[in-house]
């Protein structure tokens, strides 16, 4: 199943679902239909804290010791220098190190935090990109120690109540009495199957929130009007500036299409065929999403899905830039993708038969 969103100039003017929640039953996808958006929450976690820098609680380059008192990297140097732009800008020099202290384990929050002091580095501090879901656990920790609360309540207090998310969640725990609950599905041979939800409770900051494209619709209104919700500031356009500004290069030369790309706090910083875009993807067992704006166009694309792999996600996004913004000559996307998953399926089974 697939739900697609488009919002132009503060309105919702598109949102459909297509297929079926699960595969085998009829009931069909709606627009109010939950999803995993998995590391689309980084943004989340992002604008939360700017709301909090606007309450002068905390600022961006505040130390994560300030906040975490017990926390420690393998260099002390670096432990004592990272700031919450740092862990929002994944530029720790961890690299991708410590999912496995949070993938599918008992361990609590706290219990991961104190663990990555034993991760060696695999590049200096700040000179790099590289993708770190630990350290958005930090930073969601340090926004709630900020905030007097959990970094979950902030997120229930802050974001979801005032833009109306009322069936959103940050964890997988309720969503069994919620009705229009999609489940996810691995794909795998040309088939999807059915497989639990993951529990994300131990890394929430990092990507555990559940939505629609109707709720997540309000949260990009938020962030195309810069920081207002119907007539109503909920953020300084200033500090949700600063999660958009570009902090770390995230490599990659770029093209005629799309341009060199750049990570802020929460965000893909980029170009498409000249736009402005910033934008963030998610996926988790089974749930891939998307979440795109163009700010110049006052265009938001969200979409949601309930099976993995697949390029449907990007595809869609870009189908509906080309066709429906930027006036770029339409092109199958999603045949190109599917080409490309076959060339890697084929190429998988060829090593795999001379290995």
């Amino acid at each position: 199943g697939v739900a697609v969103g488009i919002v132009h100039r503060d309105s919702l003017i598109y949102a459909k679902g297509f297929g079926v929640k699960e595969i085998g039953k009829p009931d069909p996808v709606r627009p109010t239909t939950i999803f995993a958006i998995g590391s689309n929450t980084k943004s989340f976690v992002s604008t939360a804290a700017a709301m909090l820098v606007d309450d002068k609680v905390m600022t961006w380059d505040d130390r994560v010791t300030r906040w975490l008192p017990g926390f420690q990297l393998y260099d002390p140097y670096v432990t004592r220098e990272l700031t919450l732009r740092d862990v929002l800008s994944h530029r720790s020099g961890l690299g991708r190190r410590g999912d496995p202290l949070w993938y599918g384990t008992s361990y609590s929050r706290d219990d991961i935090l104190h663990r990555i002091r034993h991760l060696t580095p695999n590049a200096s501090f700040r000179t790099e990109m590289g993708y770190q879901n630990v350290m958005f656990l930090a930073a969601g920790e340090m926004v709630g120690r900020a905030a007097g609360m959990s970094f979950d309540d902030v997120v229930r207090r802050r974001i979801f109540a005032p833009l109306g998310m009322d069936n959103s969640s940050l964890s997988t725990n309720g969503l069994a009495q919620q009705a229009d609950v999609s489940t996810p599905h691995a794909i795998a041979n040309g088939s999807a199957k059915p497989i639990p939800w993951r529990n994300l409770d131990n890394a929430a900051p990092a990507g555990s929130i559940n939505s629609s494209i109707v709720e997540m619709a309000g949260y990009v209104r938020l962030h195309l009007a810069n920081g207002v919700y119907n007539g109503k500031r909920l953020v300084s356009e200033a500090n949700l500036a600063v999660a958009k500004t570009p902090h770390i290069n995230s490599g990659g030369a770029g093209d005629s299409v799309s341009g060199t790309s750049s990570y802020g706090l929460g965000w893909v910083i980029t170009t498409y065929r000249g736009a402005r875009v910033a934008w963030h993807n998610g996926g988790i067992d089974g749930m891939l999403s998307e979440m795109w704006t163009l700010p110049d166009a006052q265009v938001g694309i969200v979409v949601l899905t309930n099976g993995s792999p697949h390029s449907a996600g990007p595809a869609i996004v870009s189908n509906i830039m080309d066709r429906f913004l930027l006036g770029a000559p339409a092109k199958d996307y999603l045949a190109e993708g599917l080409e490309r998953s076959e060339e890697r399926r084929v190429g998988k089974e060829c090593r795999s038969r001379w290995s």
